[in-house]
């Protein structure tokens, strides 16, 4: 028990350190990291955490509903969604082991609702189905999250 309690420490201390780097603002670390990353990719506004639907409005307005997912290789698990009140979804894959991102797509809600499943929790998409998708802007997303990187974190 004592080493999973360890273990929870370090997850604190390393979640308050992305915070500090300006990497995500709650304790959900991969979606926070996916919506950091749309800012450098779309610009905009994020909106706050608790804001249903949309993570961000971008440079030209159109809302955005980022969606993140760090699996292993082979893993094609679901990106679930509240509703379809977005005009723009993003799903974003990144490699477990690394956190390289596997792949990006730009999906609009017009060709999200012909693809979706339906569910009572609200509107899944396969992982399959998301990496073929809408727009591949993977390398829109690898070249903001090398920006990230290659950040200083502020000095206290």
């Amino acid at each position: 028990m004592a080493r999973r309690a360890a273990l929870l420490v370090e997850l604190g201390t390393i979640t308050t350190e992305l915070k500090r780097r300006g990497l995500g603002r709650t304790d959900q670390v991969v979606g926070e990291l996916g919506e950091r990353l749309a800012v450098e990719v779309y610009g905009g506004l994020l909106e706050p955490p608790s804001t249903p639907d949309i993570d961000l409005v971008d440079a030209v307005g159109r809302r955005i509903q980022v969606k993140a997912r760090e699996l292993s290789a082979g893993d094609q698990r679901l990106f679930q969604f509240s509703s379809m009140n977005f005009d723009i979804a993003v799903c974003i894959r990144f490699d477990r082991e690394t956190f390289h991102v596997d792949w990006a797509r730009e999906i609009t809600v017009e060709e999200f609702a012909e693809i979706h499943a339906t569910h009572k929790a609200g509107p899944r998409l396969s992982g399959a189905r998301a990496s073929r998708a809408g727009v591949d802007v993977t390398e829109r997303f690898r070249a903001a999250w090398h920006v990230l990187e290659e950040l200083q974190p502020p000095s206290h």
